[in-house]
């Protein structure tokens, strides 16, 4: 069986996101994981300026600090990522770290990120093409 876990990007400092990383590589763990959130989800408006460190930015600098943990995102919202450059940045990623990076995208859920960053919130019925024709 193998062990991971989801570290928080969300109102916490990048040194305690480099520790918590850090101490799992020492560890037993297996895997490490990051959201892909543009704001905290269920923040209010002041949380909302808080940090929320960017998911697969962490998961590329993790991958240089670590040698035997796993890496992945939980998950990629597919409304406001544009798939090519999703999968550029993803082989990037898992060719520098040898192999150890998993993809996964979602459905892009979270309303309110999309209205505080001017994207187009579509129903679930329809195709997403928020990031451009």
């Amino acid at each position: 069986m193998d062990f991971g876990v989801q570290v928080n990007v969300y109102r916490t400092s990048w040194a305690d996101v480099k520790a918590a990383v850090e101490t799992m590589e020492a560890g037993d763990w297996d895997s490490v994981w990051f959201a892909d959130h543009f704001i905290p989800p269920g923040a209010d408006r002041e949380q909302e300026a808080m940090t929320a460190f960017e998911g697969l930015a962490a998961i590329a600098v993790v991958g240089g600090m670590t040698k035997k943990l796993r890496l992945g995102n939980l998950v990629l919202g597919n409304t406001y990522r544009n798939p090519a450059l999703v999968a550029k940045i993803a082989g990037t990623i898992d060719t520098a770290t040898e192999g150890r990076f998993t993809l996964a995208m979602g459905a892009g859920w979270y309303k309110r990120e999309h209205e505080a960053y001017g994207w187009t919130f579509p129903s679930m019925k329809e195709p997403a093409n928020c990031y451009g024709s």
